[in-house]
């Protein structure tokens, strides 16, 4: 006769035949989610990274003067703005792609892709380059010396560094989160950090925006090198025996939104410190308020954690059909971005003048700053990655109009707040329209997918969507 007699309390059955399931075993299959490893491997990485690189600007803030540390933080935002053209959407794309034809194994499509990726890439970023130098040489004398040299290195750069972003998203999309990781997040700044102390503390050498720009730009080259070795391990067997079928029409089709969606995110969230110069903002403002963003962006380091792997898991699931169990995985990620923002914020919030007299007395005025980027990065993280749910579910234009709407909302208030509160003015617009755009996209995903991304997913089971097929 079947034993029907009931679990122990606090038991909960495991699978059929295999009993009741301890705590423990609980545990470990929480630990063998894909999320959650990712995640766990992300925050490590992206732990010890943030610390040495938050390290490496402290050295460089007090090693260079106010206005040259403000114009190198203004080319290192232009570099991750213009970098969004040389890629062309190809970081973005390459997750949809490479996490779905390699979970369907479709090797041919694999190879002929990321040839066709880095091509293009690489066509496009060297058109970009040129219109940097054209920029800079047509702006002449009205653009200060040391500024123009950090112009022309960021055009020398730039085909390597889109480069290497493709390569890296191929890396995350194969789920190898420790060799994505690792090299970029931990392996750069140290690089970088053992170059300014040996060139300052050994050769005795003065440290100038100039010199601090050829050092990112060689941990760039190196790193390239180690993102190539590494992709050529994590890619299966079946990629390098098949023949490369290429579809180009298909992939642009995929790309072209996505480059419109990757620009406008950027400028979306650097925008305030783009503008400022065209405001009226002073170099020395440059420099307040560029390290301002800079410790706040802290707040998202849950965020950047979960975004290590959950693309690549959007991009499988939702190949695959599986939205209930996207459902679960975008609650899970939403938990983990919960528990490591919110003590994050506080942690900046009160101690936000402590962090901020690290760089030097004068970066203490930021202070107003950091608290009121704080919140709209608090809004950022806490509705979870709905910006890679959206595009890499076929739901890119929609993504694209929200992000427009809130880039020209940005922009507007940035420009009007800025003469009548200052650089406080300039951090209130950025919030405002950062917030309005994930509040936005939150709706967006729940319409159109069916899913609740956000950590109050958690709270209570969120109703089939009538659009949502089933598992």
């Amino acid at each position: 006769m079947e034993d029907t007699a009931p679990a122990a309390p606090g038991r909960p059955e495991g699978p059929e035949g295999e009993g009741p399931r301890s705590p423990m075993a609980m545990i470990r299959k929480r630990l063998q989610n894909a999320v959650v490893r990712g995640s766990i491997w992300g925050l490590l990485l992206n732990g010890g990274g943030t610390a040495i690189a938050f390290g490496a600007q402290v050295v460089l803030a007090r090693l260079l003067l106010t206005e040259s540390f403000g114009r190198y933080l203004y080319v290192q935002t232009w570099l991750n703005a213009v970098s969004v053209f040389a890629r062309v959407g190809l970081d973005t794309t390459t997750m949809r792609y490479v996490g779905g034809y390699n979970a369907r194994e479709e090797w041919g499509l694999l190879r002929g892709f990321l040839r066709w990726a880095w091509r293009t890439g690489t066509f496009a970023s060297i058109g970009v380059s040129a219109l940097i130098i054209g920029g800079v040489y047509a702006l002449g004398d009205r653009l200060h010396p040391e500024l123009a040299d950090l112009f022309y290195q960021l055009a020398l750069i730039m085909p390597f560094y889109t480069r290497l972003l493709i390569s890296n998203s191929a890396l995350l999309s194969l789920k190898w989160v420790v060799a994505a990781r690792g090299p970029t997040q931990v392996g750069r700044p140290i690089l970088m950090v053992g170059v300014i102390a040996f060139m300052v503390l050994v050769l005795g050498h003065t440290m100038t925006a100039s010199g601090a720009m050829w050092i990112t730009n060689g941990s760039f080259l190196l790193l390239l090198v180690v993102n190539g070795v590494l992709l050529a391990k994590a890619l299966p067997r079946g990629y390098r025996e098949a023949e490369p079928v290429e579809k180009p029409a298909e992939w642009m089709t995929t790309t072209i939104p996505l480059l419109f969606l990757g620009a406008i995110t950027l400028l979306n969230n650097s925008i305030d410190v783009l503008l400022l110069p065209f405001v009226g903002a002073s170099d020395s403002d440059l420099a307040v308020y560029g390290t301002s963003t800079r410790v706040v962006r802290l707040i998202a380091f849950g965020l950047q954690a979960v975004n290590a792997i959950f693309p690549a898991v959007v991009a499988e699931l939702y190949a695959k059909k599986k939205l209930l169990e996207l459902q679960r995985q975008a609650s899970l990620s939403a938990g983990i971005l919960a528990a490591f923002t919110i003590p994050l914020s506080i942690v900046l919030i009160v101690g936000g003048k402590l962090i901020l007299g690290a760089f030097g007395e004068q970066y203490v005025a930021g202070y107003p700053v950091l608290v009121v980027l704080a919140v709209g990065q608090l809004v950022n993280a806490g509705t979870g990655s709905v910006g890679f749910i959206l595009a890499l579910t076929g739901n890119e234009r929609l993504s694209l109009r929200i992000l427009v709407t809130s880039l020209i909302l940005n922009a507007a208030l940035v420009t009007g707040l800025y003469p009548v509160f200052g650089l406080v003015g300039a951090a209130m617009g950025n919030t405002i329209a950062i917030s309005a755009w994930n509040i936005a996209m939150v709706i967006a995903v729940r319409k159109k997918i069916g899913i609740h991304p956000t950590v109050l997913s958690l709270i209570w089971k969120p109703k089939r969507a009538a659009n949502r097929p089933a598992d």
